[in-house]
């Protein structure tokens, strides 16, 4: 699997930029440019995919991924706040949000996914069609309007099911309530041993 991550504030994702697999773009002309990548890697793998006669990336790793052929990696984009990067609408934005909605409508079967955040779950930051084709949408505590925003219409659980006094309990789009890890800088350090290491496994 291969990571990339969106951090534009430059500083939250600083102590991830030497993991192993895992690249963080901090200026917004990175994150345009290895979302044209990702968006020419999707479209290589939708004629490879027509060519091997497979429907997703674990059909074609399980059926051609030999000495002639090597398995497809998994490709993740994050970001953590899209407000830095929608925050102003020009030529580049318009460009970036394109790629993000026809990886949102067609990436999973190729192995290419997204993981977006925002404060601001409006249409100006995040607009409908990337909305809603993200399969999973988490919130945490929120007012009833903010809770249908995120988790659709007539869904205000989002107030209703997480206590106001809890930390570090979300909701997801089909209602499944779950408690987030805490990662702290010590957690950080450890894991990212493990992985330069090649010992990570996602118990340790």
């Amino acid at each position: 699997m291969i990571v990339y991550i969106a951090d534009l504030k430059k500083v939250d994702f600083m102590h991830w930029e030497d993991m192993k697999n895992i690249y963080v773009l901090t200026d917004i002309q990175a994150v345009l440019e290895k979302l044209k990548e990702i968006d020419e890697e999707l479209l290589n793998r939708q004629i490879k995919f027509k060519n091997f006669k497979v429907k997703n990336i674990d059909e074609y790793n399980s059926k051609y991924a030999n000495e002639y052929h090597e398995p497809l990696k998994r490709i993740v984009f994050a970001c953590d706040e899209l407000t830095e990067i929608f925050s102003e609408e020009n030529k580049v934005t318009k460009e970036i949000g394109t790629y993000l909605s026809r990886i949102a409508r067609l990436g999973r079967a190729f192995g290419i996914n997204l993981i977006l955040s925002t404060q601001r779950p409006d249409c100006k930051v995040l607009d409908g069609q990337i909305k809603s084709n993200l399969d999973v949408r988490i919130c945490g505590k929120a007012d009833p309007i903010l809770s249908e925003v995120i988790l659709g219409k007539g869904n205000t659980d989002a107030d209703s099911l997480i206590p106001k006094d809890s930390q570090g309990i979300f909701l997801t789009n089909s209602n499944k309530r779950f408690q987030a890890y805490f990662f702290n800088q010590k957690i950080l350090e450890k894991e990212k041993q493990g992985v330069d290491n090649n010992e990570y496994t996602p118990n340790n």
